[in-house]
Formats: C-alpha cells, structure tokens, sequence
C-alpha cells in the first residue's frame, strides 16, 4: 500500500475541501508536514486512520466531535474523509463520511484505467485484506503515545504486536477451531461411554482438566493484566509527587524510585544466579556422584598394577613367546606338562592385554577427571555463593534505604504528597501480590496439563476394545496433534522474529547509543535495557523513546520483508505507509538525528508531523534529501493578532507565516511548500 493523497472535508480543524499530496518516491520517501501544537498533526494522522478502520487513537481528544466547528455554525452537518491509495497494479479511492447518524458510511472505489469508479463490494474486507485492522496501530500513531511499549510488564503488549505483525490471526482462529472441534469429540465419546463406568469417569475429568486449564490461562492473563495496572498505577504516583513542587518531596521520592530500580536489577540478578547455580547439577551432577567411587576406583587400579601382574610392555605377548620358545627367561626349560610349565601359562590369565592396558587408561583418565570437575564444582559454587551473598547484601541496604526515604516523606506534612505516597506502596505491594499469583497459577497449570496426560493415557486404553469409540479417540488425537504443530509453528516464528528484532534494535544502538548497552528481549518478551554483565539498567526518557522507534520500525520492516513471502501458514507482511506524529518527544539532539537516519531505511513511505522545535537543526540536515512531499499547517484565526508575537517558520530560505489573524472563519489550511 502506497499512500497518493489525502482529502479531507470539514473534518475537526480543517473546513472546507483540504488536500494533502504525499510522496510515493522510493529515494525520496519522507513527507513532511510541518505544524505547532493543536493546529492538526494528530487529526491528519486520525483522519487516515478513521477513513481506514472507523476509529482513532486513544489519545484523541473528543473522538464523538469529528465535523469542524465553523462548519457546524455555518449549518453543515457532515464530514468526509478520501484516502486515495496504490496497492500493486490498482489504485483505490476510499471514502468515509459523517452525518447526524451514530454510524458511518464506507465506500471504496477501484479506480479504472479509463478514469471510471467502479465500486469494491464488501469495503470493510478489502480495506482489511490490504492492511489488517490489527496491524493499524504500528503504522499510524502517535509517536508519544508508544512510550509504554518498553515499560514494564509490557511483554505481552509486545508479544501482542509481534504477532499482529507475523499475521498470526488466520492462524490463531484456526487453533481456536481445532480446540472447538476437539471439545465435541470429547463430549462424543463421554454420551458413547455411559455404559463404561471407567471410561465415562475418565472423560468427565478430562473435561473438567480442560476447564480448569481454560480457567487456569485465564487467570494467568488476568494476573498480568493487574500487575500492568498496579505497575502504571505505581509510577504514575511516584510521577506526581516528583512534579508537585516539594523539593524535599521531590528528591525523596526520586531516590525512592532510583532505588528501587535498582533493588528490582539485583533482585534480578540473584533469580539469574540462582538459575545459574542449579544448572550446575546438570553439568556437574554426574562427577559429583561418582568421586567416591573414582577414588577408591583409582587407588584399587594403580595398586593392582604393581600386585601379582606383568607389567606393560612385559605383557601377554612375552608370556606367549616363553611357552612357544619353551623356555623361561631364567634359561630354565619349559616342557609342556610340567610344574613350572604350568606356572609360566597361568600367567596369561593376569597378564597386560592391549585391551586391558586401554580400559586401564581409560579408567584413569576419567577419575583424574571426575576429580577434576568436582574440584571444579566447588569453585563455580563458591563463587556463586559469593556473588549471592554480594547481591544479596545490596538488595538489604537498598531495602533500609527505601524504607528510610519512605518514613521521611510521610513525615512530609502534606496530605496529598502523604496521599499519593500511600497510593504508591499500596500500588507496589499489589504488584507483588500479582506477580506472586502469576508464579502460582503457572505451577498449578503445569500440575493439570500433567493430570491431562495421564487421563489421556487412560481414556486410550479404555476405548481401543471398542471400534467405534476407538475411530472417535483417534480423531481426537490427530486433531490435539494438529493444534500442538500449529502452535509449535507459530512459537517458531515468534522466536524467530524476536531475535530478529532484537538484533535490528541492537544495531540502532550500537550506532547511535552513546552507552555500552543492550537490549534483551526475553522469553517472556520483556524489553529491557542491559548492561555487558546482563544487569537492567533503568532508561532515560530519551533512551525510552529512541528504543520505542526502533522497535516500531524494526516490526514495520519485518513486514515489508514478509510482502512476498509464499507461506501456507501465516498471512503475508505489507508494504504500508509508516505515519507518525510527534516522533522525536524526549529526544536530544543527537537521538534525534539517529532516529531521523534509521526511520526512512525501515520504512518505504514515511510521513512526519513535526512541530518546529522537533524538526529545526540535525533533523532537518539528517533528512532534508529524502524528502519528497512537504508542507506546512496554516492556522487562520478570527481574531486580530494584537501584541501576539509573530509565528513564522523558514524553510529552506523562504518564511512562512504559520498563524493569520483577522480571518472570516476559524480553520487550519495546508500550505505546500
């Protein structure tokens, strides 16, 4: 999809008929839109996400109140939106309008080579086919409102988008299916099973084991869903009592925060230790248990050598040689029959054989080395307890820290600092409780899923004598095996595309991060910044807002490159318009400019709303010859300017007035430069 233009007709600051060309260069792929704040960036960006998929950002002020305001004054109740678009040979028109009525009316138009409009059945399809409504969000937003996206207890969140991306949904509604179909085989076989008293007990629980699984996940989900909330909730009031205006207040709760960041580091630092040290029964569990047995082993070998055995080279070949020679080595004869002869060729049953002396070797080299890994053991232990304990030392001064910074700010006389405070340590100990419930629910849902396995053992055993019963079992068996492939699929893929992610934003850092840090997107698809030795630092807003933008466009890229991919699994990626408002936030200089570099790579059509402040200096230079479209918003105002200072923006040499007074009607006018 390839965005052409953008018509929009009494929609929120924009009277009248307002067009807006976008660049379709490959080269120069970037369309700027310049404007202040509340002249329209965020409303061109919902215009085309409304016209879309009737419906905008969440951050959209009054989303009822779409026809402008002189419109309505001027007795005009409707608004409408075109978007007029290219996807591979075809070019479309889309057409959404408002009127009085609750809902909206959707056309979509193909546009023929003769300049007929011929209508598309089923709009809201097609425009789905094109670019799925749960991909939307990754390409149009408010670059703003993604800050969340790295905090914590975002995994799902980004777990979530990784998948809209891939094109999971077909997929996932197909295992949904499968479960459903798989459910009625079950109920089948327990009607079939009344007569079958051990049968018909055995599917009842597995019934009730799937519903307790289903509750079970959900549970899970809804635990994780409370650990966000209070986890927002939390940082929302530590945010508040930093920004009231008390400095004491201020400086308290932030070394609050910056403590408990890092008592939340080392807390994780001491789960990865512990994992650490119990993986070391597994490297090392085996040496461990047989270094008694090696010892003993080692000692009984080297003191048989020297006891009542020819030692290498005086082997079984000498012992050979003597009795075909028929003498021994002392010059005495040895005659077949005799005492000594006898004597001599015994020895062949003690004697050194190549194999012997090889097992011998062997054995040694193996004690010598369970010898070796125990002492090794040892010392890994050692050191882990160390580390531990060090951990562990810290966390407990942290701890008295917070506690004492704690104690100070509520002895702050201030009812809603006290207020917000409580609200804070409320929020946190809620957090922990959920967190707790989480690790709960996850080991009873392992107990279940293992009670499962069991029953389905038996219930295959009960019906293989009935043929019937026997035929239903084995549908149902190949449908779990269906759904357990599918979903072993699409955790391929998901991993897959974690890694690549993680790589592509690793990258952005490297280049343009001016610390030595990382980012580690774990199983759980926590996004967190580390340092080399695998700690989680806390991040800046910058850093916050710079990985955001690389995360966002690392998933775009990933689904320019799936375009064309010929895969029966999962739907297709697409080529879509990246549309951004407000993208540079938090950033200084110097992430700016990084992020100005990296976005138009990733990106096939980019298209910025920038304020002034956002796009003068490193942006502009990191940009300027991609540019394909630009223009600028113009705010016509009704009343006279008075001693206002003059709003003006120089763009390559040429000044432009951004706001005109003493105009017939309050509206915003795009201007191309």
């Amino acid at each position: 999809m390839m965005l052409k233009n953008l018509m929009m007709v009494n929609f929120r600051q924009f009277y009248g008929e307002n067009y807006l060309e976008f660049s379709t260069d490959r080269r120069k792929n970037i369309t700027l839109v310049h404007g202040e704040n509340g002249v329209g960036k965020t409303t061109i960006l919902n215009a085309i996400l409304w016209c879309f998929f009737d419906r905008v950002t969440d951050d959209f002020e009054q989303p009822d109140k779409l026809i402008c305001n002189q419109a309505i004054k001027e007795g005009k109740k409707a608004c409408r939106v075109e978007v007029l678009f290219e996807e591979g040979d075809d070019t479309y028109l889309v057409q959404r309008e408002k009127n009085d009525a609750p809902s909206t009316n959707l056309k979509v138009y193909r546009i023929e080579l003769d300049g007929n409009y011929a209508d598309v059945p089923n709009p809201k399809a097609f425009i789905n086919s094109v670019l799925p409504n749960d991909m939307a969000e990754y390409f149009f937003f408010h670059g703003e409102g993604i800050s969340n996206i790295s905090s914590r207890q975002s995994g799902q969140k980004f777990r979530r988008a990784i998948r809209d991306i891939l094109g999971f949904t077909f997929a996932e509604n197909a295992v949904d299916d499968l479960k459903h179909v798989k459910t009625k085989w079950t109920k089948t076989i327990r009607d079939l099973s009344k007569g079958k008293q051990e049968l018909h007990a055995a599917v009842k629980a597995k019934e009730n084991l799937e519903r307790n699984i289903a509750s079970c996940q959900k549970e899970i989900e809804k635990h994780k869903q409370s650990a966000s909330d209070f986890d927002q909730l939390y940082e929302s009031s530590t945010k508040k009592i930093v920004a009231f205006g008390n400095l004491d207040a201020s400086r308290l709760q932030r070394e609050i925060v910056s403590k408990g960041k890092d008592k939340d580091s080392e807390e994780s630092r001491i789960s990865r230790l512990n994992m650490e040290r119990q993986a070391l029964i597994a490297k090392y569990g085996w040496a461990l248990y047989g270094f008694d047995l090696a010892s003993e082993g080692l000692d009984f070998i080297d003191e048989s050598t020297l006891k009542g055995r020819i030692p290498a080279p005086y082997d079984e070949t000498l012992v050979k040689d003597l009795i075909e020679k028929a003498e021994c080595i002392c010059g005495r004869e040895l005659k077949e029959g005799t005492d000594a002869y006898k004597s001599v060729l015994s020895l062949i049953e003690t004697a050194n054989t190549a194999l012997i002396q090889q097992r011998l070797q062997k054995a040694r080299a193996v004690a010598d080395k369970i010898k070796g890994l125990a002492t090794e053991f040892l010392s890994e232990v050692g050191r882990y307890e160390s580390e531990l304990d060090a951990s562990h030392k810290k966390v407990g001064a942290l701890e008295v820290a917070i506690n004492e910074a704690n104690t100070e700010l509520n002895g702050i006389d201030v009812d809603e600092i006290n207020s917000l405070q409580q609200q804070a340590l409320n929020a946190k100990e809620a957090l922990k409780k959920a967190n707790r419930d989480i690790g709960t629910e996850h080991s009873r849902l392992e107990r279940l899923k293992e009670e499962l396995k069991a029953t389905d053992r038996k219930i295959g055993k009960e019906t293989s004598t009935d043929a019937r019963l026997a035929r239903i079992q084995a549908c149902e068996t190949i449908i779990e095996s269906m759904v357990k492939r599918c979903e072993q699929r699409l955790g391929d893929y998901e991993e897959e595309a974690r890694a690549n992610i993680e790589k592509a934003v690793n990258d952005i850092l490297e280049e343009f991060s001016r610390k030595d840090y990382r980012v580690d997107i774990t199983e759980t698809f926590d996004f967190n910044l580390v340092k080399t030795d695998g700690s989680i630092v806390a991040k800046s807003k910058g850093e916050n807002l710079l990985l955001n933008l690389g995360f966002v466009s690392a998933l775009i890229k990933l689904a320019q490159e799936r375009q064309n991919l010929d895969d029966d699994f999962l739907v297709s990626g697409t080529v879509a318009p990246f549309v951004i408002d407000a993208p540079f936030g938090e950033l200084d200089e110097t992430y700016r400019r990084a992020t100005a570099s990296f976005l138009p790579k990733n990106s096939r059509q980019l298209i910025l709303l920038l304020s002034s402040s956002h796009w003068k200096g490193q942006v502009d230079e990191a940009i300027r010859t991609k540019i394909g479209k630009e223009c600028v918003l113009i705010s016509e105002k009704e009343g006279e300017r008075g001693k206002r200072p003059a709003d003006e923006i120089e763009i390559q040499g040429k000044v432009i007035e951004q706001s005109l007074y003493g105009r017939k009607r309050e509206r915003t006018l795009i201007l191309e430069v």
